[in-house]
């Protein structure tokens, strides 16, 4: 994703700053929890992350971190289908067209079910509700009966939905996770594991597997890709 903010002067966000960690703190207590997936843990030795972690596969733009964290995604949940990737001559080749093709389809007038959807600029990455269409969309990127909604992370209390997390990677359940600065989301990562003082992440400006803090999550004060703050995650619960 790019930036949708540097033109306004910086001078202006010291106070933006309180408004919009006031909003997404309301709105952490406005959208409630719900009951985890079931089922097991990621597979450590699942082929697609083996292979990243000796090799990169890296979002062929800047446009296309959250769709890469998709193609990703939809690898991990589908051996077959990042069969159909890692066995190419050239993965990473491969894995760009698909990740293209995967921002084409959710940034489109029409979602992946046909359905109506507000048309976003490629450039603008995408869309938390866009991704979500795609999960419930039956394609493979989302595990059925499970239902999708996206989760912002008040800065002042990331403890709730850090435990939501923590139970979607126990049930099997990778979760995308947008970050940024104080200003927007700028960024999106996939999470893949869950250890005691961190949360392993898939990040796809590097192509590879790295590691986030938990200290720094319940700070408020992270570093992913140059971004320093947690936005919001997308988790599935049962229907």
């Amino acid at each position: 994703m790019t930036g949708y903010f540097d033109w306004v002067p910086g001078w202006v966000w010291p106070v933006e700053r309180v408004l919009v960690d006031q909003a997404r703190g309301t709105l952490m207590d406005l959208q409630g929890f719900r009951a985890p997936p079931r089922g097991g843990p990621l597979l450590e030795e699942s082929r697609a992350l083996t292979y990243l972690r000796r090799h990169r596969l890296r979002q062929p733009d800047q446009k296309t971190c959250g769709s890469s964290s998709l193609t990703v995604l939809r690898m991990l949940r589908d051996p077959e289908y990042a069969a159909l990737i890692l066995d190419q001559p050239d993965p990473q080749r491969v894995f760009a067209a698909a990740a293209a093709a995967v921002l084409r389809r959710t940034n489109h007038a029409r979602d992946a079910r046909g359905l109506l959807q507000l048309p976003w600029p490629w450039i603008g990455g995408t869309r938390p509700a866009a991704m979500i269409r795609l999960l419930h969309a039956d394609l493979g990127y989302g595990q059925p009966g499970l239902r999708y909604r996206n989760l912002v992370i008040d800065p002042a209390d990331p403890g709730p939905v850090l435990a939501q997390i923590r139970a979607s990677i126990a049930a099997g359940e990778p979760v995308p996770f947008y970050v940024g600065d104080h200003r927007w989301m700028q960024h999106i990562v996939l999470v893949v594991g869950a250890g005691p003082d961190h949360l392993s992440i898939y990040e796809p400006g590097r192509g590879c597997l790295e590691r986030v803090s938990i200290r720094g999550l319940l700070t408020d004060d992270i570093e992913v890709a140059g971004w320093r703050r947690p936005w919001l995650a997308i988790v599935g619960s049962p229907r």
